[in-house]
């Protein structure tokens, strides 16, 4: 569980919960919120397939947002903040994106589940444009549906 993993990081982080929760409730993103000030890009809701790349394999996660510069991900086991983490992106199309980020934030919501802001690392060439094309869309849409 999230808050297991969070034992040893700053108690600002924490939030003494023991509930196992199932994955299929939604992300309480009323955590997020006390310092969505600080975004700098318009973010989009999306649920896009998305899997970390680990050494022993690959590990699904449950994407929430994006913008332009990254993603916030559900994860049980996060990583560290400040953390490189190699990420496998599926977009409509069946086009795949191999993609790296940093852990730049870690957030638990009142069900005590791990969210983890991702900030897009070296997204260069054919990675950055097919994101770039992509999120131009998502938002044109969305744009369009106001």
């Amino acid at each position: 569980m999230c808050v297991e993993a969070l034992r040893s990081r700053p108690k600002r982080l924490l939030r003494a919960f023991s509930l196992k929760v199932p994955a299929a409730l939604p992300f309480d993103h009323a955590a997020m919120e006390e310092q969505s000030d600080r975004r700098i890009d318009v973010r989009a809701r999306i649920a896009l397939p998305t899997h970390v790349v680990r050494r022993g394999g690959m590990e699904t996660v449950e994407m929430l947002d994006a913008s332009y510069r990254g993603l916030f991900v559900r994860m049980d086991d996060p990583p560290p903040e400040r953390q490189l983490v190699k990420l496998m992106l599926e977009l409509p199309g069946d086009e795949q994106l191999e993609v790296h980020a940093v852990v730049v934030r870690l957030v638990v919501d009142t069900l005590g589940r791990c969210g983890v802001g991702l900030r897009f690392f070296a997204l260069n060439g054919h990675e950055r444009t097919a994101w770039e094309r992509f999120m131009a869309s998502v938002l044109h849409k969305r744009a369009r549906a106001a």
